[in-house]
């Protein structure tokens, strides 16, 4: 695999972990709503990435990663202390945001 294979794998699998607690947090069906459409965009992300070649040579895409391996690490803090879904939900948010700006800069 590639650093940004491996990234945005380790970040689906760090929600998809979290998700039964995640969803019994969720106060709300927006919130529940947030909590689906993000876990789906994770791992749509991995699973584009995965037919990807990433050019880490290219300014942009060696910038977008950075970003990604930043915010996975955010994620991490996130979910191993879930105190406020809703500030949980918006890392959360970012991670998945990072990961779909890089795949669609390739």
């Amino acid at each position: 695999m590639n650093p940004t294979v491996d990234t945005l794998y380790m970040q689906f699998k760090m929600i998809e972990a979290k998700y039964s607690d995640l969803d019994k947090a969720c106060t709300n069906e927006l919130e529940h709503e947030q909590l689906r459409k993000n876990y789906n965009q994770a791992f749509e992300n991995y699973n584009n990435a995965i037919n990807k070649t990433f050019n880490y040579d290219d300014k942009r895409i060696a910038d977008l990663q950075s970003q990604l391996e930043k915010v996975r690490q955010q994620l991490s803090k996130a979910l191993s202390d879930i105190k406020s879904i809703s500030q949980t939900l918006n890392t959360i948010a970012s991670a998945v945001s990072a990961g779909t700006r890089l795949i669609l800069a390739v």
